[in-house]
């Protein structure tokens, strides 16, 4: 405590001043701004505490993220397996069925070649079967 003491009387009596490029990261101008920490010892302990939050908030977004993928993953196989029974399930019965395609709406693209166009909303193609003569079958 001594030692915390000494250094806050050396430190802390001057004001510290700290220069921020570019305040929002989302947007592509840059934005200054100055902080001004009335001391040394609060200007540590302010910065700790943005890192700190920082840290907290990538972790619990890292989360959200993972635990969407996850389900998503799940869903998709859920789908899959289904679409695959009943595929069988028509290939047993004998149904006159023609493959097509189709181009339906994603949220992504996922032949993408970059991150920034993987985030981008496609129409991607998509093998469907459908009954050649519905009415008769």
């Amino acid at each position: 405590m001594y030692r915390f003491d000494i250094d806050d009387e050396r430190w802390g009596e001057f004001e510290v001043k700290v220069e921020i490029d570019d305040v929002n990261l989302m947007i592509k101008a840059e934005e200054k701004a100055e902080i001004k920490l009335p001391n040394l010892a609060e200007s540590i302990a302010e910065i700790f505490g943005m890192v700190m939050e920082i840290s907290i908030s990538h972790q619990v977004t890292e989360n959200a993220v993972l635990t969407a993928l996850y389900e998503a993953g799940l869903a998709h196989a859920a789908a899959f397996k289904a679409g695959s029974e009943v595929s069988k399930i028509i290939d047993y019965l004998e149904f006159a069925t023609e493959k097509k395609y189709a181009k339906i709406k994603t949220a992504f693209t996922p032949e993408a070649d970059n991150f920034e166009e993987l985030l981008e909303p496609n129409k991607s193609q998509v093998k469907i079967t459908n009954q050649k003569d519905a009415k008769e079958t």
